[in-house]
């Protein structure tokens, strides 16, 4: 301090400056060059940050556009890749599709045969039945035991036919085809032992016209029933009630 004071008597004395004049010069100049250093020193800093702060975005941004090039890459081959197996996919369900056309193409064929040999056969028992149950005897008609051997065979067949074929008819049809020869077969052995195999003069006319009765009645109505299903499975809708509603 006491050298700091000699220094000011010196200027003093040199220049004619009051000691305390040429302390606030000093001072002052002291002043005024550290804040031109911490000035430097700021925008020093200020620009290497600057410097730095763009360095670091123009990494960021090639580093960015090197991941969206990557990516756009990545989900061109995966586009690519998803393409080839819908593609893919769709011919091999287009292939299934064909395939189970043609097949139900062919087991249409084959239940519309099924059920146009069924239906005759069915139509020809019944035929028989009737014309063994009828109450109607005129003159020249086969006998029943003639009419009785008719409607035996027609059954035969009917049986054969529906027995070996029935599993390319629906079960409810099938169901339905199996309770009509039943109701059929019950009809004519009721006629046979109430009607045909009693005497003469047993009073056979009442059992007569009640098997008559059961096969022109509700026999007739299932069978009624059964053609409209039958027309149905073939295709023909003119008989669904649900489209004559429409």
């Amino acid at each position: 301090m006491e050298n700091v004071w000699q220094v000011l008597g010196v200027i003093a004395g040199v220049t004619g400056v009051p000691a305390l004049v040429a302390a606030a010069i000093i001072k002052f100049g002291k002043d005024a060059i550290s804040q031109e250093i911490k000035s430097a020193i700021q925008s020093e800093y200020d620009q290497r940050l600057a410097t730095l702060k763009s360095d670091l975005k123009a990494d960021n941004d090639t580093k960015l556009e090197r991941h969206k090039h990557t990516l756009q890459i990545e989900a061109s081959k995966f586009k690519a890749d998803g393409d080839a197996k819908l593609e893919s996919l769709k011919h091999d369900l287009a292939r299934e599709a064909a395939k189970r056309n043609f097949m139900f193409a062919k087991l249409h064929e084959q239940r519309a045969e099924v059920i146009a040999e069924t239906y005759s056969k069915l139509a020809v028992s019944m035929k028989a039945l009737r014309q063994y149950t009828s109450p109607m005897e005129p003159a020249g008609v086969p006998s029943k035991a003639d009419r009785q051997k008719s409607l035996y065979e027609a059954n035969l067949k009917l049986n054969e036919v529906f027995l070996h074929k029935r599993i390319f008819l629906p079960l409810n049809t099938a169901q339905k085809i199996d309770k009509i020869i039943t109701n059929m077969q019950m009809a004519s052995n009721e006629f046979f032992w109430k009607v045909a195999n009693q005497s003469d003069d047993a009073p056979t006319i009442k059992a007569w016209v009640e098997v008559s009765d059961k096969v022109s009645g509700p026999i007739s109505e299932a069978m009624n029933e059964l053609e409209d299903e039958l027309r149905l499975l073939l295709g023909d809708d003119t008989t669904d009630p649900l489209v004559d509603q429409k």
